[in-house]
């Protein structure tokens, strides 16, 4: 390898404060979780078998799925994401910096539509929050 392999990062923000959100974040679950997802309309499935690194209350949450429940490695490590949230004048400057192993790991969660994706994952962040919050 020839130094770091560079980033992916995705901003956004919401209407809310950062309190708001971090509740939609953890949920005060413990530290292994799985998301699904449902891409055409078609039915849910597996997406992200992962588990917390650090959470920071209410400013930062580091997760891979180079592990999974029980701090178990996994089979086939894709990706760790630091997701941070700061104050912003409007509500919360919110932050996705995803870090893959390899370059090819990078492109292939580029071409699969990785700022699409977490654009909405933040739209759908931010239409949960401030909806529970007013």
């Amino acid at each position: 390898m020839h130094g770091p392999i560079p980033p992916a990062s995705s901003n956004g923000g919401f209407r809310r404060r950062p309190d708001a959100r971090w509740s939609i974040w953890t949920c005060g679950r413990a530290c292994a979780f799985v998301t699904r997802i449902s891409e055409g309309g078609g039915a849910f499935t597996p997406h992200l078998d992962a588990c917390f690194l650090a959470v920071d209350d209410i400013q930062r949450i580091v997760f891979t799925n180079s592990l999974v429940a029980g701090w178990r490695p996994a089979e086939n490590p894709f990706m760790t994401a630091i997701i941070t949230l700061k104050d912003h004048p409007e509500g919360t400057d919110y932050a996705a910096h995803v870090m893959h192993k390899s370059n090819a790991d990078r492109n292939m969660h580029e071409e699969m539509g990785f700022h699409d994706g977490w654009g909405t994952v933040i739209a759908q962040l931010a239409r949960l929050v401030e909806g529970r919050t007013q």
